[in-house]
């Protein structure tokens, strides 16, 4: 996908496309600023009674890193993901780093170091980012009129002209305008996200990589019959482009997965939903979340896993809301028989409720 946007961004520059002159609403002082108080505010406890209650609600909801160990005895790990570039905030405890390097292989949610050209090539074709119709494209004309402008901001900030936002299929929607957050901008090919680090990490060891789910995995959002529930999905993840949620909320569910409190952040943000769209809606909205971005690849990640898993040395490294819940990660695994302990790290509490 890299290869792909280069050559969007030089051609969307050479037309003349992109706007020099908009101003993104995400500075990188406001970027700081807000880490900063994501950095402060985890030294607390700064829940809401109502939050803490209904975040006990979530089974497994306190803890990132957790010890597998097989009906054979085998060890593995499982840690949860921050996908932010920002050092400060991706940075990993100290106790992770070793378990990383000392693992037999390590797996992401997916295959992030290709080193077969041709399968590279393969996966870039796979993927179904780009809308063949250019006259008459279908994403614009589905998203809601409260986020489409935040997308053509979004398409402005990196480079690539109000435009960008006609040529792209659902899926092209979310790869390039929705999984990363603005702030990342000003870390971009200076440091990784946290899943990447780790793979880094794990290759520069020795360590072979592999991925849980086929990056093709998602096209199913480019289905016309499932055209509703994608629509309805960006509406979550474009929560990254919201200046109000940017401002006001997202330092408080930052700070709770810094303490590992990952049902806390998870319960931060729905919320803010319930306040944006009413709860209808938001129950809607988060069925099909749990539903299509949770417990579906959960149990796809699960399955990939297992015959690794009874070897063990396995370090399985994912979004962190993929732990939590009656069909998280750690509930599957335990399901099957497998002994799921949670592992305390620096910096997160050991349980607040």
């Amino acid at each position: 996908m890299d290869r792909v946007l280069f050559i969007v961004v030089i051609t969307a520059w050479l037309s003349g496309t992109a706007s020099a002159q908009a101003e993104p609403p995400f500075t990188y002082e406001r970027c700081v600023a807000v880490a900063d108080q994501s950095l402060r505010i985890a030294k607390g406890d700064f829940l809401s009674p109502d939050e803490k209650a209904e975040a006990a609600k979530l089974a497994n909801g306190i803890g990132r890193l957790w010890r597998i160990t097989a009906p054979g005895g085998k060890v593995s790990h499982i840690w949860g993901t921050f996908h932010v570039r920002d050092p400060r905030l991706s940075q990993l405890p100290d106790q992770v780093p070793p378990i990383v390097k000392s693992a037999r292989i390590v797996a992401t949610e997916f295959k992030t170091f290709v080193a077969d050209r041709a399968e590279r090539e393969a996966l870039l074709t796979n993927l179904a980012l780009w809308d063949e119709s250019i006259v008459a494209p279908g994403t614009h004309r589905s998203v809601s009129d409260r986020i489409r402008p935040w997308l053509v901001q979004r398409s402005i900030e990196i480079g690539v002209g109000r435009d960008f936002l006609h040529r792209l299929t659902p899926l092209g929607t979310l790869t390039f305008l929705l999984l990363e957050h603005p702030c990342d901008d000003f870390y971009q090919d200076i440091f990784p996200i946290q899943d990447n680090h780790i793979v880094g990490l794990a290759i520069a060891a020795g360590i072979d990589a592999i991925g849980l789910e086929p990056h093709d995995s998602l096209n199913w959002m480019n289905d016309r019959e499932n055209r509703e529930e994608a629509m309805l999905l960006f509406e979550e993840f474009a929560m990254s482009l919201d200046p109000v949620w940017f401002e006001k909320h997202d330092a408080r569910s930052t700070a709770a997965l810094l303490q590992g409190d990952v049902a806390g952040s998870m319960v931060i943000r729905r919320h803010y939903v319930d306040m944006v769209y009413g709860v209808e809606k938001s129950r809607r909205l988060f069925e099909i979340w749990d539903r299509r971005i949770l417990a579906n690849r959960n149990h796809v990640f699960v399955e990939t896993a297992v015959p690794e898993l009874s070897l063990g040395g396995v370090f399985i490294a994912v979004g962190a809301y993929h732990l939590p819940g009656d069909e998280g990660m750690i509930a599957l695994l335990r399901a099957k028989g497998y002994r799921v302990q949670r592992v305390s790290v620096t910096g997160e509490w050991q349980d607040r409720r």
